[in-house]
């Protein structure tokens, strides 16, 4: 009794369930039912039923955390797309061969291990800062990638993309974790279908459009763009 009990406790922990005291088993007039600490003492007989989201949590109403969400996934799809399927394009047009190109393929290291770090992005700072801040080294060091000269693929150029992976994976944990908190357990499904549409869209962006575009104006005006 006392293990399924710590296993329903740990449940209700683990994956947001609320227990309800039924009938007691051994009633004493010291017990009381609804306190967690005398739930083993007590042998009260629980059931698991969801517990209720706090439509109140937050201030601002849905429709604009979803827009934030999708926001910020676009943003995070972006750098994958454009390390996957825009910088193999790129470095073909400027005679690379296929040994530099398959290269590229060890640069997903970050993405896989950025578990590793993750504690340090929740422990350190605030979402939105570490969020702003790998926003910001993104977008210098996309600018950096377009403008620096790739004719012998010297180690500044690998350089930067290994940081845009790094920072791209620190961002991805930051995205999670606010969208989590920012979001209710009823609302979470919805973020999620919303999140991954837009991850999706943008690295189709980063592979088509950005690929359009230098063929346009030029592969430096596109990642300037």
């Amino acid at each position: 009794r006392q293990y399924f009990t710590d296993q329903r406790l740990a449940a209700r922990e683990d994956f947001g369930f609320r227990f309800d005291a039924g009938s007691l088993t051994k009633p004493r007039a010291d017990c009381d039912p609804h306190w967690r600490a005398h739930v083993s003492v007590c042998g009260v007989a629980l059931t698991a039923t969801p517990a209720r989201p706090d439509e109140a949590a937050f201030a601002s109403p849905l429709r604009s955390r979803l827009s934030w969400i999708a926001a910020l996934a676009f943003a995070s799809g972006f750098p994958f797309g454009l390390v996957n399927e825009t910088i193999p394009i790129y470095l073909r047009t400027t005679g690379a061969s296929l040994v530099d190109i398959g290269h590229l393929a060890k640069l997903s290291l970050p993405w896989s291990l950025k578990w590793a770090w993750a504690p340090l992005v929740d422990r350190h700072g605030t979402r939105r800062r570490w969020i702003a801040t790998c926003l910001a080294g993104l977008a210098a060091l996309t600018f950096m990638a377009g403008n620096l000269d790739v004719q012998g693929l010297g180690s500044a150029f690998w350089i930067v993309l290994i940081l845009i992976v790094v920072l791209s994976a620190t961002q991805d944990v930051a995205i999670d974790a606010y969208t989590i908190q920012s979001t209710t357990t009823r609302e979470l499904g919805v973020a999620n279908s919303i999140r991954i549409t837009l991850y999706r869209v943008a690295m189709l962006s980063a592979g088509g459009l950005l690929v359009w575009l230098a063929g346009r104006i030029g592969w430096s005006e596109s990642f300037t763009v």
